[in-house]
């Protein structure tokens, strides 16, 4: 009961992979410590002090790879650690003990010194991260991005800079961050996934030899936001020393049922915005000419579609009018059936690609767990229901909110 073990047996790959995910609630205050922690945690611990060490030692593991990421999942904060290795079938006996041992043992047991991470390794992760923090203003896309979730999201974890804050990572020293690291490991949701070809009583028996804490795990709440509401269509235009004009426009959805928030809404964006095939693209791009790139995507979580393109700044007015008219068109049943085939057959086809990697298998249970969509079988069965009348149902329930136009300062070529 301390955490969640999820064993994902099969033989289609030589590897065995894990990822380990701790979850909590979003608190705007830590979301800078759990990015640092991210970055600190792998690349030393007590037993290998030096990145080299540590380099050295997953040689000798027949270069074992581990990443980290931390990311937001609607109200939830999530931090991950992923280990891949060759399955000792392909190496030698008692090597996927000792990797794992390593592994565990690089989360769990830190380089830690005066009770505080420790200084150079603390200074050189925290360097990394306010200089990724500092370069997210450099793109407009991802400035376009901040600024919208903040209008949009206000109050809300959506609102949040999910790579964190300046000001709270000065906050920050080696004892904060490893009380915090300590908060984690006793606080969090956490949950194990494995996949790979394994014997299911070892690996039950190797992870019960390794306590993560004392405390038992906790029950997850839905990860869904409710964002304030906004009555009326907002228009809203900033000035940019960028060359590219970023324009955005955000919709809200009406309260959804269940099977339009796992079908039918991916399939109405994809229709709306999600390739070279969609009416977006074909009609304001291709025929037009009026944008660099343009797509849509939908988000359940937040109960919100956008639309994103990038354009130049005169022909601002064209684009949100025509982009205006192709989601009245839907609205009106205006587009073929055909439409609807090709994105039901992309669908498939991107459901039997997850098979072919481990990290999308393990990503596909870890959605199943903790937002409740479906396994891979049952979504080819559930798409193939979708009907025009279920896209155009769903699109009286698309309102728009947000028109958001980052202008160019420069005139384009």
């Amino acid at each position: 009961n301390k955490y969640n073990l999820h064993i994902i047996k099969t033989d289609r790959f030589k590897t065995i992979n894990i990822k380990i995910a701790f979850k909590r609630k979003i608190k705007k205050e830590e979301i800078t410590a759990r990015n640092l922690l991210s970055a600190i945690l792998l690349d030393t611990s007590k037993k290998y002090p030096t990145v080299r060490d540590m380099k050295i030692k997953k040689e000798d593991l027949y270069g074992c790879k581990v990443n980290s990421n931390s990311y937001h999942s609607g109200k939830y904060a999530i931090l991950s650690y992923n280990l891949s290795f060759l399955n000792e079938c392909y190496t030698e006996e008692g090597m996927n003990e000792q990797t794992i041992k390593f592994f565990l043992d690089t989360i769990l047991n830190p380089n830690i010194k005066e009770d505080g991470f420790e200084e150079k390794n603390f200074k050189f992760a925290c360097n990394s991260l306010r200089d990724y923090i500092s370069s997210e203003n450099d793109n407009p896309s991802n400035y376009a991005a901040i600024r919208v979730n903040e209008i949009i999201g206000r109050s809300t974890s959506l609102a949040y800079h999910v790579s964190g804050y300046i000001d709270d990572l000065e906050k920050l020293t080696p004892n904060k961050l490893y009380s915090y690291y300590k908060d984690i490991i006793e606080n969090d949701i956490i949950d194990v996934f494995i996949l790979g070809n394994v014997g299911i009583d070892n690996i039950q028996k190797l992870f019960k030899e390794d306590i993560f804490r004392t405390k038992e795990n906790k029950i997850s709440d839905t990860h869904e936001v409710e964002l304030e509401i906004i009555e009326k269509e907002k228009e809203i235009i900033e000035d940019s020393d960028f060359n590219q004009s970023k324009l955005k426009l955000v919709y809200s959805i009406d309260s959804l049922t269940e099977f339009e928030r796992k079908y039918v809404l991916s399939v109405y964006s994809f229709i709306l915005g999600g390739s070279a095939d969609s009416k977006l693209f074909k009609e304001v791009r291709e025929k037009n000419s009026l944008c660099y790139y343009i797509n849509s995507s939908g988000t359940w979580l937040y109960k919100i579609l956008e639309i994103e393109s990038g354009i130049d700044k005169n022909d601002y007015e064209k684009a949100v009018t025509l982009i205006k008219k192709e989601v009245e068109d839907i609205k009106n049943g205006k587009f073929d059936n055909d439409e609807l085939d090709k994105v039901v057959n992309y669908y498939l086809n991107a459901c039997d690609n997850i098979y072919d990697s481990p990290y999308d298998i393990i990503h596909n249970y870890q959605v199943h767990e903790y937002l409740g969509t479906d396994l891979i079988e049952v979504r080819k069965e559930q798409i193939r229901k979708v009907t025009k009348t279920d896209i155009v149902n769903l699109a009286q329930k698309i309102h728009l909110k947000l028109v958001y136009l980052l202008k160019g300062g420069k005139e384009n070529e």
